[in-house]
């Protein structure tokens, strides 16, 4: 999922309170099959 919208800090918090106001939601699910495709198993033992 990608999202486009617009980032907001509150002032008052010192930043720590933030806000994503989303205006628009894209699907990306046809991109999962690249995901497979792109990447190689690891063995971290």
């Amino acid at each position: 999922m990608a999202v486009e919208g617009e980032w907001q800090r509150d002032v008052d918090s010192g930043g720590q309170v933030q806000h994503l106001i989303a205006r628009r939601l894209h699907d990306l699910t046809p991109l999962l099959g690249r995901l497979a495709e792109a990447t190689t198993s690891r063995d971290f033992h």
